[in-house]
């Protein structure tokens, strides 16, 4: 039966030379308690960075072998969502080797983020990849209302059951070609389908029940958060790996009795540990923390036949790092929490460019197709798939202003939130005023210095993700349907291609932040 008392601690791993050891420690000495019953490692969030990189801080999957080899037979190791794709060594390969590297590892489960959808029929051939059970409760197919793949998973491990189920965002759903036959519910259904999970394993038998959740923290209209189910569920979970959000552990939180957990995820590279030890009342106390980069390098040594694995899997994207394409003579800034919420030069540099290449009048992109800062000098082919990893092409049309109009206002919902919908434009100034409510944020709108005209059409050039209705831009595919024809510069209209393109164009780019979009 499930156990129902929780003893809930984060616990931050350190180096324990600090307090005086200088030796390197062995496993006694590491901040996981081995004496545990049962030992859970976790991650989330990694977009393909299972490559040791020092300058970033990346622990490496090398590295997180070893600890799992320390664990033993004790342990279990599980993903929370988001492996495949991201930066190149992810996107290159559709997905799998990342795949490859987790099947070497030793993943036990994991669960579907949103991004193993970024790629028409791409889930299926990670699933048929991984060597592990991947675990997805609330994903459906539209036709017969069956499962995608498992829903949970039960462990025996030290003689503990260890039951899982997954969850994953309805966010998935904002890519509408990879989804089109598949249904993430809503807020209702999910908390439902967990519920009915969690009553399952108890059933089973299950001692300690854990969900592994691509759901986030953050609110979503019509789906549910990690937050939501443990307010819904209670005791009846023991603890909540959480994903999507890429919340750092240093915010680990307890919610109705249930610790909420994250990794961080990307360049916030931790591995989370979560401990269950059975106390005098035949319950079990949970511990939960996170060993750092810093930690992990000092105290464990990477299992070569998996750094030997990285380095094959990951020629063809060293090719890429030592090819220059172009040159930059200033920073663009593309960093996570800056280019979602708000205009900057990177942003300006590649709306600029999708203008300059369609002759439209607006442009308008995506903040989520922009993974990674570009740095002053010369520019790797690297860089910039590592910038825009995604695949995206140009596509144009003509729209009214009254679309334009309503298409800002979805770029500006989420906001404060970092969100992907945030756009990014050219062609066009405007201003919102955050305070408003939803809908009625967009207070005012100039197309090349004359004031939006709802009732015009505009040529529009955006990407193939948000002409499709991605991101909830439903609203662009109809006008859509109706390409516009317009003299290309050259034959490919990838969004990489374009970029360079217009840089190579330039011979240089100094591009500022101009206010474009106003924040009153």
């Amino acid at each position: 039966m499930l156990k129902k008392f929780k003893r809930f601690g984060l616990i931050i791993s350190i180096l324990l030379m600090m307090s005086g050891c200088t030796s390197k420690q062995t496993v006694e000495n590491s901040p996981i308690d081995l004496l545990a019953d049962a030992i859970v490692l976790h991650t989330n969030d990694t977009h393909g960075y299972v490559k040791a990189d020092d300058e970033n801080g990346v622990i490496g999957f090398d590295t997180i072998a070893a600890i799992k080899e320390r664990v033993g037979d004790k342990g279990l190791l599980l993903d929370a969502g988001d492996m495949s794709n991201g930066i190149p060594f992810a996107s290159k390969s559709k997905g799998q080797s990342p795949i490859e590297v987790m099947n070497a590892v030793g993943y036990d489960g994991a669960t579907l983020g949103n991004h193993e959808f970024d790629v028409d029929g791409n889930v299926d051939a990670i699933l048929e990849a991984a060597d592990f059970p991947f675990m997805s409760a609330n994903t459906r197919y539209k036709e017969d209302g069956s499962l995608l793949t498992h829903a949970h998973q039960i462990y025996t491990i030290n003689g503990v059951n260890v039951g899982v189920f997954g969850l994953t965002t309805t966010e998935s759903a904002l890519n509408p070609v990879s989804t089109r036959d598949l249904d993430f519910g809503n807020q209702e259904s999910i908390i439902e389908d967990a519920q009915a999970q969690a009553d399952a394993l108890s059933a089973q038998g299950c001692d300690i029940i854990i969900v592994l959740s691509h759901l986030g923290v953050n609110e979503v209209e019509g789906g549910a958060t990690s937050l939501d189910i443990a307010k819904a569920l209670g005791d009846k979970v023991d603890v909540i790996i959480d994903a999507h959000t890429h919340t750092s552990p240093l915010e680990n939180k307890e919610v109705n009795g249930v610790p909420i957990v994250s990794a961080g995820g990307e360049t916030d590279s931790n591995v989370g540990w979560i401990t269950f030890t059975e106390n005098s009342n035949d319950d079990y106390d949970v511990e939960v923390g996170f060993i750092d980069y810093n930690t992990a390098r000092e105290m464990y040594t990477p299992v070569s036949s998996i750094t030997s694995l990285i380095d094959e899997l990951n020629g063809p994207v060293e090719a890429m790092a030592t090819k220059v394409v172009t040159h930059v003579d200033t920073h663009l800034d593309g960093e996570r929490e800056m280019i979602r919420t708000q205009e900057t030069n990177l942003g300006n540099t590649l709306a600029d460019a999708v203008l300059a290449f369609t002759d439209a009048d607006i442009a308008m992109l995506n903040s989520g197709g922009i993974r990674a800062s570009i740095d002053v000098g010369d520019v790797t082919e690297l860089e910039i798939y590592t910038t825009f990893p995604y695949g995206d092409s140009v596509y144009v049309s003509k729209v009214l202003g009254s679309v334009i109009l309503d298409a800002l206002e979805i770029a500006v919902s989420n906001y404060p939130e970092a969100e992907g919908t945030f756009a990014q434009v050219a062609g066009l100034v405007f201003s919102f005023n955050p305070s408003q409510d939803i809908g009625n944020r967009v207070t005012s709108v100039t197309v090349n210095g004359e004031v939006l005209d709802t009732t015009k059409e505009y040529v529009l050039a955006t990407n193939d993700y948000w002409a499709t209705g991605g991101d909830g831009y439903d609203l662009f595919i109809e006008p859509f349907k109706t390409p516009y024809d317009y003299d290309k510069p050259q034959e490919s209209v990838y969004i990489t291609d374009v970029f360079l393109w217009y840089l190579n164009q330039k011979e240089g780019v100094t591009s500022n932040v101009e206010g474009r979009i106003i924040i009153e």
